[in-house]
């Protein structure tokens, strides 16, 4: 299990290097709003990171929290929507898993990432490339 004081920084390079490996330009940035720019089809896509050990209470999942800012300027992920993407990242028991989302779906304080998705052996892939195609940009 990752130590909670490096669980946030774990989860970027984590994302970092599967788009790498993916064969994507990217780069640790650590902006306001976001975390990581990647090129992807020749377009810059800016991925903010969200990681989570957490259960959610009497269900399979994780939750996450999508407040960005600082106490007193806390706003949602989808406010001025800062990134492209959003990579939630579940920290489980054999490896990391991640589910990647347009940051415009994203409208509330907190997330939830169900544990039925995790058995999907594609699941990064997948949701990477319905996340771009929503973006509506090709």
């Amino acid at each position: 299990m990752v130590d909670r004081k490096f669980q946030g920084k774990c989860a970027e390079y984590y994302v970092a290097y599967l788009l790498l490996r993916l064969g994507y330009a990217t780069n640790l940035v650590n902006q306001n709003g976001f975390d990581i720019i990647t090129l992807i089809d020749d377009e810059l896509i800016k991925v903010e990171v969200k990681s989570s050990t957490r259960p959610i209470t009497n269900r399979n999942g994780f939750k996450f929290s999508t407040k960005q800012g600082k106490k007193g300027t806390l706003r949602k992920l989808s406010q001025d929507c800062d990134s492209d993407i959003v990579a939630f990242v579940m920290f489980c028991r054999d490896m990391p898993r991640i589910y990647f989302k347009p940051t415009k779906t994203i409208t509330g304080i907190s997330h939830q990432i169900y544990a039925i998705h995790l058995s999907d052996k594609n699941l990064e892939q997948r949701t990477l490339k319905d996340a771009i195609s929503k973006l509506g940009r090709h």
